[in-house]
């Protein structure tokens, strides 16, 4: 499975900075980079899908852009198909472990009545 690489598309961020006031410090100032939650959650992302596609996520940014919302769109039109595997290969093994715990609460069962009918037989 081919990741995207976050390089290749980069957030447009109008305002980058942030300012940081701590009183024991002087003022600090972070460069903004990622999209940020609202313009994830306007082009219908969800974290899991974020985390699929390696796109990087600036949580300290507020501001929706409507050009970075739509890149975030058709990133999501192109690699709908790594997406719908990922999720196919999450309840494949979803699936899976859920037997597993289903056979062993089985084998406790049958364990727990071999016991019972010893005891009878004794």
């Amino acid at each position: 499975m081919q990741f995207h690489n976050p390089i290749d598309m980069e957030a447009i961020v109008k305002r980058p900075y942030y300012h940081f006031e701590n009183p024991n410090r002087v003022n600090k100032e972070k460069e903004g980079r990622g999209f940020s939650l609202g313009e994830i959650s306007k082009a219908g992302l969800t974290k899991s899908e974020i985390r699929i596609l390696n796109v990087r996520v600036d949580i300290r940014r507020k501001s929706v852009y409507d050009s970075n919302v739509e890149a975030l769109k058709k990133l999501k039109n192109e690699k709908k198909d790594m997406l719908e595997e990922a999720k196919r290969k999450k309840m494949e093994e979803n699936k899976k472990k859920a037997e597993k715990r289903k056979n062993k609460s089985n084998k406790s069962v049958k364990h727990s009545d071999n016991s019972k009918s010893s005891e009878t037989k004794a």
